[in-house]
């Protein structure tokens, strides 16, 4: 098991034993590196209300030095975020500059996208 998958072996079980309503629990490959977690927007939230969004992460094997790359899966969001591909794109997803950290966790990525998405920014 290489130290990616050990560590997303840990990051699995947090994830489970810490889950959030607005957060699915994770479809995650056999290899570990590829996960699938759906967010659902209440009424809270106005712009995204009623909606379930399906993000995939898929995880390099150098993980957590560096970070996953972050997909919106079908029909994304109209988020400032979001590139054609359905790409998410922010700092925390950069290793130049202050973004990325391996203190960074999926969930904590989930926990963050949909804060973001959730205040409009």
């Amino acid at each position: 098991m290489s130290m990616a998958q050990k560590r997303l072996e840990q990051e699995k079980k947090s994830f489970r034993a810490n889950a959030e309503d607005y957060i699915s629990d994770p479809s995650i490959s056999a290899d570990m590196m590829q996960w699938r977690v759906a967010l659902s927007f209440d009424s809270r939230c106005r712009r995204f209300a009623g909606h379930i969004y399906t993000l995939l992460f898929v995880i390099p094997p150098n993980y957590p030095l560096a970070p996953p790359v972050v997909y919106f899966e079908g029909q994304g969001p109209a988020w400032n975020h979001t590139h054609g591909n359905g790409t998410i794109c922010l700092d925390l997803l950069n290793t130049n500059g202050n973004g990325w950290s391996p203190a960074l966790t999926i969930a904590s990525l989930c926990k963050s996208i949909f804060t973001l998405m959730e205040t409009g920014e």
